[in-house]
């Protein structure tokens, strides 16, 4: 239990470290605005996702760039609650259902 949680405070701490825009993380998310106010971790994104897996290693943009830009319609709150869910394995909020919902329909 003990390290159990552990594991879920310093997944915790890296997860404020991309909701902050901590220059801890190496790739930035880049919204059509132009704003990155979000950070990330390329190792903790690939071994959650193949998608950012795949960006990082195939010679696309983000690659070359550090920067993942945010799909047009997706919301800063929406792409927090992703974050959490890839950092925590769930969302902490609803944010990231209420944005998709309104992204998707």
């Amino acid at each position: 239990m003990a390290d159990n949680a552990r594991l879920l405070r310093r997944c915790k701490a890296m997860l404020g470290q991309a909701l902050s825009g901590s220059e801890h993380g190496d790739v930035r998310f880049e919204f059509e605005d132009g704003r990155s106010p979000l950070s990330g971790h390329r190792a903790v994104l690939c071994a959650v996702r193949e998608e950012y897996g795949g960006m990082f290693r195939s010679g696309m943009v983000e690659e070359k760039e550090d920067i993942v830009r945010v799909p047009p319609g997706m919301s800063e709150a929406g792409y927090r609650g992703l974050l959490e869910w890839v950092y925590l394995g769930g969302a902490l909020s609803f944010s990231l259902f209420l944005s998709l919902s309104s992204v998707l329909y």
